[in-house]
């Protein structure tokens, strides 16, 4: 999952990584994962799928916080197109991440 943290400056997140902790907090964003969508790709019937979650991505402006714009991809397409940005994959490359 990959946000532009600042303009012209992309970092993306492993779902994974998302999944495990629920939420993730980098500066004024909040990112969120929760269960409820259904695969529409490994079972001949959508609601049949296995449940992959949902993304929301938020930006703090002022007390609130609005939805901002994201995109769920490949690692290899994120790495091609923005070939300087990181993604974190884990706890250890998360710092200053609640």
């Amino acid at each position: 999952m990959a946000v532009e943290v600042v303009p012209e400056r992309h970092e993306a997140w492993a779902l994974a990584l998302l999944r495990r902790r629920g939420t993730i907090e980098r500066a004024d964003l909040l990112l969120q994962w929760q269960p409820g969508q259904a695969s529409a790709l490994d079972k001949s019937s959508i609601p049949a799928g296995r449940d992959v979650g949902n993304v929301i991505v938020q930006k703090r402006q002022g007390d609130e916080f609005v939805d901002v714009p994201y995109d769920v991809t490949f690692a290899f397409v994120f790495h091609a197109f923005r070939p300087n940005s990181p993604i974190h994959k884990d706890g250890s490359d998360t710092q200053g991440f609640r």
